[in-house]
């Protein structure tokens, strides 16, 4: 709980959860976690992009099972959460075969392009093979979620929060289908002399149909879409991180989900070239145990993540299937929108007696010029047009947000509990909307450019205070 420009809100959640996990053999196991929850959420207590849902499908109401569920909840309500697992080692290790629904990280950074660690869990088989000591391979192929809130009977969308902070929340509501998606990613490792590390990868959102070769993870996707008709949304790119053990990593990455213009002067401004950036260095603390400190640079162009809508060709051609960057309506990728960037710090130190304290710090800016949300796609008839100003990234900022994260947690050594709490203070300010600049086509109506107020809004000022407890057997 806490405050939020003086008023007092509060976010409870609550589960209940029962596991069971058994080696069937040395090669092959088995896990489960099913739990009930029982939630009062609310999303002003949270730094807009870290906020996430905990629950499966939908929340329902006991007393009234109608009930039109909208964030900031009113009350306490049901849902449940589950993460089936089924695994499969082989060859000394080598090969790796896992069916599971639970969070996967791919990447390099605290936070990642690909697969984050802070995405929501999806359906998925995925595996890892070591070729060499120095070349590894590792391919996903699953089914993303969603999750249903009420719509909004005016625009006729989903969102998360009130007035002029609500944000479009991107899935569709119960028994709709505009949004059924599969994925499709690999990942190729190389280790390389000097403590060097350099990977390339792709990943695709693609939608639900028999699409036997985004189904071979030995396949090159941007190929294959291209055989395709060019319906989905993918992204490629490469990492590289270079470590000296025990002390420090460097690393750094690249993505991107449309390149259009290699001319050095505008390789970075060109509307049509869509790209992602980041940087960091992990430093080992001479502190405590398992301590650490990292600094972290990123940076996500206009439209990243987005798709333009197309028809769902695996029916009547008549929905619009949305194929962007999304599962259960929040972010597959990196937990930041489209046209932002981020400075983030990070420090976790181990103390003695299972104690161990955390902080994290973020200082985020958002740019208003064009594709600044996940639901505002390119529209490519416009941009052959040059109707995309060049991008402009400083001169059209709209949101400036800092949140500082303290706290620390107790493991028990006698004992199954765990106590954490942490303190969370949220600073934001931002310009107000004015008006939009469109252009229609066949495939719509898309905004290429937003205009906003010269000033700068109050700044809103929120404290929070976290206590978990888990007692485990």
């Amino acid at each position: 709980g806490g405050t939020v420009d003086e008023n007092f809100l509060f976010d409870s959640r609550n589960k209940a959860r029962v596991f069971f996990s058994s080696d069937i053999t040395q090669s092959v196991s088995v896990h489960m976690n099913l739990g009930l929850m029982f939630d009062k959420l609310d999303n002003r207590l949270f730094n807009a992009t870290d906020f996430t849902i905990p629950a499966e499908g939908f929340y329902e109401s006991y007393f009234d099972p109608g009930l039109d569920v909208t964030i900031p909840m009113d009350s306490f309500l049901l849902s449940f959460m589950m993460n089936p697992e089924l695994s499969v080692s082989l060859f000394d290790n080598r090969f790796s075969l896992r069916w599971a629904s639970i969070k996967r990280d791919w990447g390099v950074g605290f936070n990642n392009f690909q697969l984050s660690s802070s995405a929501r869990e999806f359906n998925a088989i995925d595996g890892s093979m070591a070729f060499t000591d120095w070349l590894h391979f590792s391919f996903i192929i699953g089914s993303l979620g969603k999750f249903s809130l009420a719509v909004d009977d005016t625009t006729k969308k989903m969102w998360i929060g009130e007035g002029t902070d609500r944000r479009i929340f991107f899935t569709d509501p119960f028994h709709e289908n505009h949004f059924s998606n599969n994925y499709s990613a690999h990942r190729v490792e190389l280790r390389l002399p000097g403590n060097l590390t350099f990977s390339i990868y792709e990943a695709l959102v693609w939608q639900k149909r028999f699409e036997i070769g985004y189904l071979n993870p030995f396949t090159v996707y941007m190929l294959e879409q291209n055989i395709s008709s060019d319906y989905d949304e993918m992204i490629a790119g490469f990492d590289i991180q270079w470590h000296v053990k025990g002390k420090l990593r460097a690393y750094g990455a690249i993505s991107t989900s449309e390149m259009n213009e290699i001319t050095p002067s505008l390789f970075f401004k060109h509307p049509r070239n869509i790209l992602a950036m980041q940087a960091g260095i992990d430093l080992a603390l001479p502190i405590g145990s398992f301590s650490s400190m990292t600094a972290q640079y990123t940076y996500l162009g206009p439209f990243f993540y987005t798709h333009q809508p197309v028809k769902n060709i695996n029916g009547n051609g008549k929905i619009e299937q949305i194929v962007s960057y999304v599962n259960k309506g929040e972010n597959l990728g990196y937990p930041l929108d489209p046209n932002s960037d981020e400075i983030l710090l990070h420090a976790s130190i181990g103390l003695p007696e299972g104690w161990r304290i955390q902080t994290t710090g973020k200082y985020q800016r958002r740019s208003g010029q064009y594709g600044y949300a996940i639901d505002m796609y390119m529209d490519y008839s416009a941009a052959e047009d040059g109707k995309y100003e060049l991008k402009d990234f400083t001169n059209n900022l709209i949101e400036k947000k800092i949140s500082v994260e303290i706290g620390a947690e107790k493991t028990m050594e006698t004992f199954p509990l765990k106590i954490s709490g942490s303190y969370r203070f949220g600073w934001n300010t931002k310009r107000l909307h004015v008006s939009d600049e469109t252009h229609t086509d066949d495939t719509g109506t898309a905004i290429i450019k937003s205009t906003f107020s010269d000033a700068w809004s109050a700044p809103s000022i929120t404290h929070a205070v976290t206590l978990q407890i888990s007692i485990y057997r």
